[in-house]
């Protein structure tokens, strides 16, 4: 019994490291990652079915306010992506001053960002509504604007607190980043119940818990950063004076990622404009579906995080030839663990969907997408999305995005219309269509991927 335990620990160790990137560096990425996500994606599941407790007009508008949320939050984090490429090769180099100055200026972009994206976005707030779910029922819309509004008052905070987090996992500090999820995850908990469940404020209540939440977070990321011994041991003058010429190499490799998230993230919204002639039951059905697969997806994605820094690590210390054959491991693995959740999630379907209040009539719905997807999952998601991550990693956005764009608009979004509204498929017909996108994605990425130019690609000096 002990040498099997050895065993496993031994075969754990040889999964999760390589020459240029040790079992403690990796764990200290992968375990924070794990817990952060499975807190930050618990809540969204459990605020999904908290909300879903008063209507399906509700449960729908926030939904759907969400997709265009993310969109804009996915917009200052591409740039955060971009930072952790360059944080993660400078810290593999041991470059530490001009990582300092990385980090530093990229919390000065990215929460610019997000106050102008957010501003924008309350300006203009009929106008979006109206453009991408202009179809939905009035009780719908008028939720749904007024979510939008309150949302956005508080989103620099968001933007601050994730560059933040990005520049702390960029140098390996994923405890601290924990820390700090754990913090927001408990403070969101705690609010939504409050205003939520005891005190009954529907959207009021979900928006002074998100807006409480996000103070929080960034009053912890200070905390930390000056109680946990953190290597990015910068203050508030070092973010009002950016390095601009750093600044620039940031946004050339951040903002193509930005780029891809925003359009793959209108993508959503254009998918969520197909379906809202389908019916306020249909809106809230496939967000619930959507909800369900992201929460699968929590292990498999916090491994790809975790190795697209290590990889940079890898790249950063000239050692490509060691990123290969460790990719061929973690590929493996992660393709078991996709198999085992999701056919754990599928036996277990009924009270899972069950804890949504869904009408009469959407658990089947429900159950066929997660069927599509769940397949899809095992056969097609690794390779298009952690095989990505090498190639980023090196610096190599352009063609990344390019093909992400390319596949999201051209299979999820095309596929939607057909096989959702042409074909009369509904919800099902969309899953499709991202079925469809990801097995594309994993075609094209693993093909370049073998051809090896990520290798030549060099990022710093």
């Amino acid at each position: 019994m002990l040498t099997s335990s050895k065993g496993v620990k031994s075969g754990f160790r040889r999964l999760l490291s390589c020459e240029s990137v040790s079992y403690e560096e990796m764990s200290a990425l992968l375990i924070p990652l794990i817990a952060e996500n499975l807190f930050t994606t618990g809540m969204v599941v459990l605020n999904s079915a908290m909300v879903s407790s008063y209507g399906m007009a509700t449960l729908s508008a926030v939904t759907l306010i969400d997709t265009y949320i993310s969109m804009v939050l996915h917009a200052f984090q591409g740039v955060s992506a971009g930072v952790s490429i360059i944080i993660a090769q400078l810290h593999g180099a041991r470059k530490n001053d001009r990582m300092l100055e990385a980090a530093a200026s990229s919390i000065a972009i990215v929460t610019l960002i997000g106050t102008l994206l957010s501003l924008l976005s309350i300006v203009f707030s009929r106008g979006i509504i109206s453009l991408f779910f202009g179809s939905a029922e009035g009780e719908v819309l008028k939720i749904a604007r007024f979510y939008m509004i309150g949302n956005c008052l508080t989103m620099p905070l968001q933007a601050f607190s994730t560059v933040q987090l990005s520049a702390m996992r960029g140098v390996g500090e994923g405890k601290n980043a924990l820390i700090v999820t754990i913090s927001n995850s408990v403070a969101y908990a705690a609010c939504n119940f409050l205003f939520l469940t005891v005190l009954h404020m529907s959207v009021t209540g979900l928006l002074i818990s998100t807006g409480i939440t996000r103070a929080v977070t960034v009053l912890f990321c200070f905390l930390v950063k000056r109680n946990g011994h953190s290597v990015l041991n910068f203050g508030i003058r070092h973010i009002l004076h950016p390095d601009f010429s750093f600044l620039h190499r940031i946004i050339f490799f951040g903002f193509p990622i930005a780029f891809e998230n925003l359009l793959f993230d209108g993508g959503r919204m254009i998918i969520q404009r197909i379906i809202t002639p389908l019916g306020t039951n249909m809106i809230a059905g496939y967000n619930i579906s959507y909800n369900l697969m992201t929460f699968a997806q929590i292990l498999n994605n916090s491994v790809n995080s975790a190795f697209f820094v290590a990889a940079g690590m890898c790249i950063g210390a000239g050692r490509p030839d060691d990123l290969r054959a460790w990719y061929r491991r973690i590929f493996k693995a992660n393709t078991i663990a996709y198999f085992v959740i999701t056919a754990s999630m599928l036996a277990l379907n009924r009270p899972i969907i069950g804890a949504f209040h869904v009408a009469p009539g959407m658990e089947i719905h429900i159950l066929r997408c997660l069927i599509i997807i769940f397949i899809m999952c095992v056969v097609s998601h690794t390779a298009g999305f952690m095989t990505p991550a090498i190639l980023r990693a090196s610096g190599d956005v352009k063609y990344t995005t390019f093909i992400s764009i390319l596949s999201m608009w051209m299979f999820r979004v095309a596929g939607a219309y057909v096989f959702g509204r042409i074909l009369g498929l509904g919800i099902e017909g969309v899953c499709i269509g991202m079925a469809i996108d990801w097995a594309f994605r994993a075609v094209m990425f693993t093909k370049e991927y073998r051809k090896g130019t990520w290798e030549k690609i060099h990022l710093i000096e």
